[in-house]
């Protein structure tokens, strides 16, 4: 799937949002999957580790265990989607784990 063709990732948690707000955890939930699926040069090594760092730097800063894994899982995917611009093979964590910085400070 290419970026330019599929709904952002930021669009999709957004809708989530609004759908678990309005009582149906079952619709959010298949967007929050769907959101996560976007980008498959997201599946290489190291992707985890970014990903649990981003959280953990999170929690430490808000100190709530929920806000932190799904605004970690958020700005894991945009730095993922904005790296993912000049191509998705190849996509190393450390290009998502440098990218993470601008994603956080939107």
């Amino acid at each position: 799937m290419s970026l330019s063709s599929s709904p952002s990732v930021e669009a999709l948690l957004g809708q989530a949002v609004t759908q678990y707000r309005s009582g149906r955890p079952a619709e959010a939930e298949k967007l929050y999957r769907q959101a996560l699926s976007l980008n498959p040069g997201m599946a290489s090594a190291g992707m985890g580790d970014v990903l649990t760092g981003a959280i953990a730097g999170i929690l430490a800063q808000c100190r709530d265990s929920w806000l932190a894994a799904r605004v970690g899982v958020l700005v894991h995917a945009m730095a993922g989607d904005a790296v993912a611009r000049t191509g998705e093979r190849g996509l190393l964590a450390s290009d998502v784990a440098r990218e993470l910085r601008n994603c956080v400070n939107l």
